[in-house]
């Protein structure tokens, strides 16, 4: 089992997008959260998907980070 945490903290309420994706722009995990402003922070399990690299993408308004994700 993958255990993924996911931080951040957002300036202002707007609308919130977490994305993994793999290499090939496959999502393989998205979550939309509303009205959000403060300190985020959650566990995802990636149950059944499989090792490798993939994409993790927080976008609050015209802000987007991306990280990569290695699942060994």
């Amino acid at each position: 089992q993958s255990v993924v945490t996911i931080q951040y903290t957002a300036q202002d309420k707007e609308i919130v997008s977490i994305s993994i994706t793999d290499l090939l722009g496959k999502k393989i995990y998205e979550e939309i959260i509303t009205d959000f402003s403060g300190n985020y922070h959650d566990l995802l399990a990636l149950n059944g998907i499989n090792r490798g690299m993939y994409i993790v993408q927080v976008s609050q308004n015209t802000n987007v980070i991306r990280q990569k994700l290695v699942l060994e």
